[in-house]
């Protein structure tokens, strides 16, 4: 530091300057230093006007001391003085605007990006971070070399609430958006200079339990609100890996209330032609109805839950009370096309009518329950409403739920099988449009018209 162009001279730091006229203005010089910003900070009779690590130094490398705002300024007595701070700033690129999805699935890539600068000093590498709260281990996702908008690559493999943060570096120094440690690394300035735009936090989280159906029409009531993991694995040779809610020969997909799939990244699609409708409803000619006419328009014989090998080919057959159907319920009975109307619940224990052996429709005007250790069920199965069980705790679940035929809920289906990778559905439905034409003649029914 020199005084008054070398009158002084001095390098110490803190330094001082005394012993002059101090009824005149004195200049003070500072040194420049490379790498470095030069700015200065300057307070009259007090030291309480500097402000935290130079943010509000003025930029410069000299300063003329004004005798009168000494005299003056901050009622002095006795000796007056002027604290005269130097603020050397590392030269430091920048980076902000980091952007990424806050919400992802365990196992999906997902792109993180920011936006470099090099206004202050040349930006050599830039650099972005992940870490789960924890500065001590922070995943490196690369480094690139030119820009100024850089995009990475993440897959994360655990869930959690991490932070992503970009790093700037130059020959000089670096800064980061996070976990600043010490220099020639320094905290980002951002957007603001206090750092916006140089971090953000993603949530990581598992995909819960999904629905796929194959050659079929769909409609739910309530929301479509599927979240599908990026990549999916087919049930077996029915499925495939598309990731579609509907795949195959797909039809209008409907809904009672709005499609709001996700993630938000990548939603998974409805179908490959996506034809969709919101809000709609329809009007419904149903079990108590169907029951009715059957009585009255077609032949049907009532039998009990112990008597199914009673069951005749080609019949309808009326059961009164609660149903329960296991591997083993069909071994008896010598009829193959056959429909079971039931007047109370029924529950699939186990695999049922798999592999397929019979063509059935199985009609309940309570719910159908499908256990937890039920995997596959050929038929088709309408209900008041359809419940498929899963094990506790949630997600422990190692297999889904296919039915080839049809499934049909009156009411909202509720289904508790969590799997413990939800890469695959937790419930399939394959339409087979062979089971309605073996039952046609049982299932339809007949308009008459009086002349």
């Amino acid at each position: 530091m020199t005084l008054d162009n070398g009158a002084q001279t001095t390098s110490t730091n803190a330094y001082f300057f005394r012993d002059f006229n101090g009824a005149q203005n004195h200049k003070v010089d500072a040194a420049t230093m490379p790498g470095t910003s030069l700015g200065y900070t300057v307070c009259y009779n007090r030291i309480a006007c500097h402000g935290p690590d130079g943010i509000a130094a003025t930029p410069g490398s000299s300063y003329t001391a004004d005798s009168n705002r000494a005299d003056s300024e901050n009622n002095p007595a006795g000796v007056h003085w002027v604290d005269l701070w130097w603020v050397y700033k590392p030269l430091t690129p920048n980076c902000t605007s980091i952007n990424a999805s806050a919400s992802v699935l365990i196992g999906d890539e997902i792109k993180i990006s920011a936006v470099y600068s090099n206004a202050s000093a040349d930006l050599t590498q830039a650099k972005m971070f992940v870490h789960p709260n924890n500065c001590s281990s922070p995943q490196d996702l690369g480094a690139y070399t030119a820009g100024p908008t850089f995009t990475f690559d993440w897959t994360p493999s655990a869930t959690g609430t991490y932070t992503a943060y970009c790093q700037a570096i130059a020959a000089s120094a670096n800064c980061v958006g996070d976990c600043a440690d010490v220099p020639p690394q320094f905290s980002c300035d951002g957007s603001d200079g206090a750092g916006a735009g140089t971090k953000t936090t993603i949530t990581v989280s598992n995909p819960g339990p999904w629905y796929k159906l194959k050659n079929a029409s769909f409609h739910k009531f309530g929301n479509i609100d599927s979240v599908v993991s990026q990549t999916v694995v087919a049930v077996d040779s029915d499925d495939s890996t598309v990731r579609n809610i509907i795949i195959g020969n797909s039809g209008v997909s409907s809904t009672t209330g709005n499609y709001s799939t996700g993630p938000s990244y990548n939603p998974i699609k409805l179908s490959s032609n996506n034809w969709n409708t919101t809000g709609y409803a329809f009007s419904e000619f149903y079990l108590s109805n169907f029951i009715d006419y059957i009585r009255s328009r077609k032949e049907s014989t009532t039998i009990t839950a112990d008597s199914l090998d009673q069951i005749a080919d080609s019949s309808i057959n009326e059961i009164s009370g609660d149903l329960t159907l296991n591997s083993g319920s069909l071994s008896g009975v010598t009829g193959n096309n056959f429909v079971l109307l039931v007047t109370g619940n029924v529950r699939i224990d186990g695999n049922f009518n798999n592999p397929i052996t019979k063509t059935l429709a199985i009609y309940a005007t309570g719910t159908i329950t499908f256990s937890d250790t039920t995997q596959n069920a050929n038929g088709i199965f309408i209900g008041n409403q359809i419940v498929i069980e899963g094990k506790t705790p949630a997600g422990t679940d190692t297999f889904g739920l296919k039915i080839k035929g049809n499934a049909v809920s009156r009411r909202a289906y509720e289904n508790n099988r969590n799997l413990t990778v939800n890469s695959k559905p937790a419930f399939f439905v394959v339409v087979d449009p062979d089971q309605y034409l073996s039952l046609l003649p049982l299932l339809s029914i007949s308009k008459y018209e009086q002349r």
